[in-house]
């Protein structure tokens, strides 16, 4: 299928909704994408050799979910400069932990029919720590992990389809490093 032309047919501070003329077989009909901005999603790795996760209630139950730190861009064509700065940001708002040390570990594209986002995996290490800084309404609780247990853990705790995933990509970085 090959996008012939596309303009921005609703937009709102979450997402972008397109409408996208494309052709396929020498024909052509119009479709509608859901555009999000990307986001990035942190696995940090502390002093002691533990992962920093966090607990926050989310969705409309209000159930507490087991999470690595993370949060989307105000942008939806990111410089690698601001990705790197927004993950730094996100660690710190979410757990007050400052990144020494951050590095792109991976992309993880959800490109479905009618819904597109990038996801940005960052490892962090060499952190100090601070205070929270919470973006809104926030509420947030830090939980360290054993990197040797850390997927066990969160198995079953994840709110995020693609978490498993994520936390897999950074496990994999950090081994590339020789960090764990």
């Amino acid at each position: 299928m090959k996008v012939l032309n596309t303009k921005v047919a609703y937009s709102c501070p979450i997402l972008n909704v397109e409408e996208r003329l494309v052709e396929s077989n020498g024909k052509s009909e119009t479709h509608y994408v859901v555009v999000r901005q990307p986001n990035v999603t942190i696995l940090a790795l502390d002093k002691n050799g533990k992962f920093i996760l966090i607990q926050q209630p989310r969705g409309k139950d209000n159930n507490v979910y087991t999470e690595l730190p993370s949060g989307k861009l105000n942008v939806f064509n990111p410089t690698t400069q601001e990705l790197e700065s927004q993950a730094k940001l996100e660690l710190k708002e979410e757990t007050g932990y400052k990144a020494n040390m951050i590095s792109l570990a991976g992309k993880v594209s959800t490109n479905t029919n009618w819904l597109e986002r990038d996801y940005y995996i960052f490892i962090a290490w060499d952190l100090e720590k601070g205070e929270q800084e919470f973006d809104g309404i926030e509420d947030i609780e830090i939980i360290e992990v054993d990197p040797e247990s850390a997927l066990s853990f969160i198995k079953d705790k994840l709110t995020h389809p693609n978490e498993k995933q994520f936390l897999e990509i950074g496990i994999d970085a950090f081994k590339e490093k020789k960090l764990i």
